[in-house]
């Protein structure tokens, strides 16, 4: 089962460095560590009691995803390429034979991670519960499907 807590919690610890710690050296590495993060996550995901396989595989492709994001100049844009990533990054995710379609809250999430990002004066702790909570809500309005007998199942 997803934790939005948890996850909000590593992204803080792990993506969103403080003033004074330890930064990414470049982009790429910023986005390996959000992609981590978030895979690492993922990995708890369900659909109809089924855990997802393609979570840690399907990493490095939101690392690549998520770069031009990263690098986005306004906030909003930063925000909608980083929800898109995730959205692609979710998309196709296999749940034993089942395969989840891409999730109905993208463009919500988009515009919570870009007032995360475009509201300077949040503490790191707010910027990822903010942030966390957008990739939770996408997650849980991703929908699974399976063949054998057709059925879909919602991700939790």
């Amino acid at each position: 089962m997803l934790n939005p807590t948890q996850l909000a919690d590593q992204l803080e610890r792990q993506w969103l460095t403080d003033e004074n710690g330890p930064h990414p050296d470049t982009v790429p590495a910023s986005a390996d560590a959000f992609a981590g993060v978030v895979s690492q996550w993922f990995m708890t995901a369900q659909a109809a009691g089924i855990p997802v396989v393609t979570a840690m595989p399907r990493q490095p492709m939101l690392m690549a995803l998520a770069i031009p994001a990263l690098m986005a100049q306004a906030p909003t844009a930063a925000g909608q390429q980083l929800a898109n990533a995730i959205m692609l990054y979710m998309t196709g995710q296999m749940y034993g034979a089942g395969v989840a379609a891409p999730p109905i809250a993208t463009g919500a999430a988009g515009a919570m991670i870009g007032n995360a990002f475009a509201t300077l004066d949040l503490d790191r702790g707010s910027r990822a519960q903010i942030i966390g909570t957008a990739v939770h809500i996408m997650a849980l309005t991703t929908i699974v499907s399976f063949p054998h007998p057709p059925f879909a199942a919602p991700v939790s």
